[in-house]
């Protein structure tokens, strides 16, 4: 489902309940349908996560794809489970206007992002690396990080950014504008402008459109 809707071509995984969804198997996956329904046949008994997952585009010659949590199923053995997400979902469209005396560069990606908040580290530790990874496995941030969502924001044709199927709640919305090097990536010091704000998706009505209007860019450099 997106926003209450049927989705079609949405890649579904599914794994045994793990905080790491890296491990999902490529074997336990399907596609939904023009009806957004999808069937993994043969699924061994057992507690999983399911995950969507979700394909965004760096440049106009590169993407990424990272996996969305979708919701935990229990599977018995020789039985047929029906899960239904996305039901309560929202699209986010948002308009980003560049400050007065700045235009896009052609070596400038902006990465735009809505996320669940989540605690940063004391600032003691930071140059630490034991004390990080100790940190990292503490079972407060273990489960606050296996909950944790990210939706990335991809353009429009229209120019507006925007993202499907994002969950209720309250989240951050960060918006990051970054040199990149020949070589492919960020290099130090390469963020040059800045956008942030508070996004509030309702639980009711259960689905719509949450237009944000436009934010305004802060040059950095």
């Amino acid at each position: 489902m997106s926003g209450g809707q049927p989705a079609q071509g949405r890649i579904v995984l599914l794994q045994y309940d793990s905080d790491d969804l890296s491990t999902l198997s490529s074997a336990l996956s399907a596609e939904t349908d023009a009806q957004g329904q999808f069937a993994i046949p043969k699924a061994p008994p057992g507690h999983y996560k399911l995950a969507r997952v979700v394909v965004t585009h760096v440049s106009p010659t590169s993407s990424s794809s990272y996996k969305l949590p979708l919701t935990e199923v229990d599977i018995g053995p020789g039985e047929t489970t029906t899960v239904t997400v996305g039901a309560s979902n929202y699209t986010v469209r948002v308009r980003l206007r560049w400050p007065d005396g700045m235009k896009p560069q052609v070596n400038w990606r902006t990465f735009a992002t809505i996320h669940t908040p989540f605690p940063k580290p004391p600032a003691e530790i930071s140059n630490n690396p034991e004390a990080m990874k100790n940190w990292w496995q503490t079972p407060e941030v273990r489960a606050l990080s296996a909950k944790a969502r990210s939706y990335p924001l991809t353009e429009n044709a229209d120019g507006a950014w925007g993202v499907e199927d994002v969950a209720p709640g309250e989240y951050p919305l960060d918006v990051n504008v970054t040199e990149w090097s020949s070589g492919g990536g960020p290099g130090p010091n390469s963020v040059r402008a800045h956008a942030g704000t508070t996004v509030t998706v309702p639980a009711e009505p259960p689905s719509g459109t949450l237009d944000l209007g436009e934010i305004v860019l802060q040059a950095l450099h």
